[in-house]
């Protein structure tokens, strides 16, 4: 699968990419912001089967984001990441759309792709 990663933590955001090449799939693309995900992801929104986000970031959230995505690719997959639980309240209730608590690794990612909808693509 090719990853879109977006994390405002530089470190976490080198974490989440390495964790996600381990398991064989690529990071075609990383993001700082919100805004700034959502400018690389329209240019092409089939470039990506899977976008890994945090929630709070600075320029615009990962659910703001998520969902202007969402529009653009509706069989997008989205691994919302966030340290505090109570941000997942906040999520949207969609099949291709995931919460995962900070720290993360590999295996969590794993975990959530197999309960993700297995339709994707554009």
């Amino acid at each position: 699968m090719r990853f879109l990663v977006v994390d405002d933590d530089l470190a976490f955001n080198e974490e989440v990419s390495l964790a996600i090449a381990s398991l064989g799939h690529t990071v075609d693309g990383r993001a700082f912001d919100g805004d700034s995900a959502v400018k690389m992801f329209s240019l092409n929104p089939c470039a990506f089967d899977v976008v890994a986000m945090d929630v709070i970031m600075p320029n615009e959230n990962g659910i703001l984001a998520a969902e202007k995505m969402m529009r653009l690719n509706p069989k997008i997959k989205i691994l919302l990441m966030s340290r505090d639980w109570t941000n997942q309240s906040l999520i949207p209730d969609y099949a291709n759309m995931r919460f995962l608590r900070k720290p993360i690794g590999a295996e969590e990612i794993r975990k959530e792709l197999e309960l993700m909808s297995a339709d994707g693509g554009c």
